[in-house]
């Protein structure tokens, strides 16, 4: 299991809850000492270019949301970025987030349904490979920054 980014100053259950539970978590981002053993600590932060490449090799990426952006039905980019390089994704849930990414993202309500769900078969928790390969695809075409701007343009000019 892998985990990357910040503790932001906070125990983020994401992280948290699966090493209490004896989980093994790779984790890589600062401000993580006063939160989890430092043995789980892989390091303070990993190269842009090496993340697609840890997404996709990753058994599974751990995600979560600050409060205010779960409220409001933003999703972080984590999970595109994941999902997009062939990756899994278990994060809190975010309204609309389970009908962007199909079977590549498995949402938790609570710290115990997120150790339930690490619990069992990860393999039975996602799709096969060639699904994972066809969501991610749709999500690379449909969620690049390109298809962004595009649509940003269209708005700006009355096109969409």
């Amino acid at each position: 299991m892998l985990f990357v980014g910040t503790a932001r100053g906070l125990a983020r259950p994401s992280v948290v809850a699966p090493i209490r539970a004896g989980f093994d978590v790779s984790v890589y981002g600062p401000d993580w000492r006063p939160f989890i053993p430092a043995r789980y600590i892989r390091g303070v932060s990993l190269p842009y270019g090496d993340l697609p490449g840890r997404y996709e090799e990753a058994d599974l990426v751990l995600n979560d949301h600050w409060p205010a952006m779960q409220r409001n039905g933003f999703i972080a980019n984590r999970p595109f970025d994941v999902v997009a390089a062939g990756g899994r994704v278990v994060t809190d849930n975010v309204e609309g987030i389970e009908e962007i990414f199909g079977g590549a993202v498995r949402t938790f309500a609570d710290d115990a349904d997120l150790v339930s769900m690490l619990s069992a078969d990860h393999d039975s928790l996602f799709p096969g490979a060639a699904e994972l390969a066809a969501i991610g695809e749709r999500v690379r075409r449909a969620h690049s920054f390109d298809s962004r701007a595009v649509s940003l343009l269209e708005a700006a000019l009355g096109e969409a």
